[in-house]
């Protein structure tokens, strides 16, 4: 009887407990790669035509009770260890999760790339294992996107679509398609006016009972406040746009992280500059194109912003903005700040999804206990929660890449989930060697040069002068007239933050 396990449970101690959910998880991966094997063999014998069933789909909706989304996904999955069987290894050895493969599932069923999984399947799966789920499904969408460099994105452009109903009263909203640019702008505006609903509450319930006063006697919801901002962003729009007035792009500043490989070979498909042939492709993890939330965008995104966003170079082979403060400093400000959040996009504690715009910049190694520096290199994201917690637990974090750590507890035990092994740390990138002659002071550019960099030149002028590119062309702007709209872009160029 179900109560007789509750009443076994209730005896059994914290540790035992945590040991038997991780033991239960390891059988749930080695049930799932067994169940998609006897799909496989059923289908190969014809099984699944007896009985009268008309397709796969209804043998096992006969069989197992299945729902057509549990079918879907038994077949993907079945699908996914037939053809790529090194998933199957790691799925039955209890490295990847459920997750991780239906995620390579997912990618596999996608027509123009999925055939090119088993050329990166090995390499995917190493990153399947030492990635949250979160963290994985941002690599594996870059790895679409540089796989399938136009396919997906322009499908996204033309099929975007919007709906604004009156259900029976009740509104209806749904908006798909358009550029991960623009669907930037439209979260950034979306989330500056639920600040504004916030704002007002808290100003409301300091009045009424003080400013100490705990968050759970706000007069709202955190759902009711973005309710009320989505109906206030269509107000506002309305008051703006009388008298016909025409609207142009919003001045939000958006992130697009761009590594600087990445950066040059979108320069050179548009004609504007060679080939980067003396520059190392980073590892898929640490390759970024994409907005500070993971997602990736289009080599023609990159060329616009380069040619007409508001550019700021936070790291580009350890000359213009400096990133390293030694030990003066405890604290993390101006661009270092920026690049500090921009490594990260959420809390690195474990498990923990908070937003990185939502987080602190810490020091892995601490300030005070470690004599820890304030550098890009020793810098960390943790919620305020966290924080607090890491240095009252006495936790200690082992930086492994760009955004990947290993939290020790104070016993020296890793905080590892179930199944996951600790990767040696990643060697620094030989091509990307350091830079000795930084300027003295942090707080000031180097020349004239760099006071221009820091500007508002273009990534295009910057490179010019570096030797790296000739002056920009009408490719270039070609390319970025696909734009919808111009954006005030903040591109961020992550050659070596790792040094």
């Amino acid at each position: 009887m179900f109560a007789d396990l509750v009443a076994d449970l209730i005896d059994t101690d914290d540790a035992a407990i945590t040991t038997r959910l991780r033991a239960n998880e390891l059988e749930q991966r080695r049930l799932a790669t067994e169940q998609a094997a006897l799909i496989t063999e059923a289908v190969r014998r014809g099984i699944d035509q007896r009985d009268g069933h008309r397709s796969v789909k209804g043998y096992l909706k006969a069989n197992l009770n299945w729902s057509d989304q549990q079918v879907l996904a038994g077949r993907r999955l079945a699908a996914l260890l037939d053809t790529v069987p090194c998933t199957g290894d790691a799925l039955l050895a209890g490295h990847i999760g459920l997750a991780q493969a239906g995620e390579l599932a997912r990618i596999r069923g996608n027509r123009r790339c999925g055939d090119r999984l088993t050329e990166v399947a090995e390499m995917l799966l190493h990153h399947a294992e030492h990635l949250s789920f979160k963290n994985f499904r941002v690599v594996t969408k870059r790895w679409e996107a540089l796989a399938d460099q136009d396919g997906a994105y322009d499908d996204r452009v033309e099929s975007r679509t919007a709906t604004v109903l009156d259900v029976n009263g009740e509104l209806f909203v749904n908006a798909t398609g358009g550029t991960p640019i623009e669907a930037a702008e439209l979260v950034a505006v979306f989330d500056r006016f639920v600040e504004r609903e916030f704002r007002k509450d808290c100003a409301e319930r300091d009045a009424r009972c003080g400013a100490s006063a705990p968050t759970a006697l706000l007069p709202r919801t955190d759902a009711q406040r973005r309710r009320d901002a989505f109906q206030q962003i269509f107000r506002a729009a309305d008051s703006a746009g009388a008298g016909d007035a025409r609207f142009g792009p919003l001045p939000i500043t958006l992130n697009v992280i761009v590594s600087q490989y990445d950066l040059e070979n979108a320069l050179a498909g548009a004609g504007l500059g060679p080939l980067p042939i003396d520059l190392r492709a980073p590892d898929i993890a640490d390759r970024r194109r994409e907005t500070s939330t993971g997602t990736p965008i289009s080599q023609a995104d990159v060329v616009a912003a380069a040619i007409h966003g508001r550019v700021r170079r936070v790291l580009l082979d350890n000359r213009g903005v400096i990133t390293d403060f030694g030990r003066e400093r405890r604290l993390f400000t101006g661009p270092l700040r920026v690049a500090a959040r921009l490594m990260g996009h959420s809390c690195s504690h474990p498990g923990c999804d908070i937003a990185s715009e939502q987080c602190e910049i810490d020091h892995v190694a601490e300030f005070v206990r470690d004599r820890g520096s304030t550098s890009l290199a020793n810098s960390d994201l943790n919620c305020r929660s966290h924080n607090r917690y890491k240095t009252r637990a006495g936790l200690t974090r082992q930086r492994l890449g760009t955004d990947r750590f290993v939290t020790r507890r104070k016993d020296g035990t890793a905080m590892l989930p179930v199944g996951r092994r600790i990767p040696a740390a990643e060697p620094a990138d030989p091509d990307q060697p350091a830079d000795a002659d930084e300027p003295a002071d942090a707080d000031q550019p180097a020349d004239a040069d760099e006071r221009a960099d820091r500007s508002g030149d273009s990534i295009l002028d910057r490179l010019a002068r570096r030797g790296r590119l000739g002056p920009s062309g009408a490719g270039g702007e070609r390319i970025a007239r696909r734009m919808v709209g111009t954006y005030a872009v903040e591109t961020v160029e992550l050659a070596d933050l790792i040094a």
